[in-house]
């Protein structure tokens, strides 16, 4: 775990962030109560692509990035390449 700071508030700057590994996420979720049912990267990823935009347009292309995004998504030790995860929890 660690913390971005933007002590300044520069716009164009990243916001102040409390950020997780991959493999701390789960685990906190787990040590707040809330039984952890899944734990998913959220872009997945396609987003590496330095053509996403024309990819992302093609129909075929997109089903195929969406495809492979949604086997990917809950592969533990793939979570590293998504920015952002998602815990679905119960409490």
């Amino acid at each position: 775990a660690g913390q971005h700071r933007n002590p300044a508030c520069h716009p164009e700057g990243f916001t102040t962030a409390y950020l997780h590994r991959p493999e701390e996420f789960a685990d906190e979720l787990r040590q707040t109560g809330l039984d952890l049912l899944g734990a998913f990267g959220v872009e997945g990823p396609a987003e590496l692509f330095t053509d996403f935009d024309q990819r992302w347009a093609d129909a075929a292309r997109r089903d195929a990035m969406m495809n492979v995004a949604e086997v990917l998504e809950s592969e533990p030790g793939l979570h590293g390449i998504s920015p952002h995860l998602l815990g679905v929890c119960r409490v």
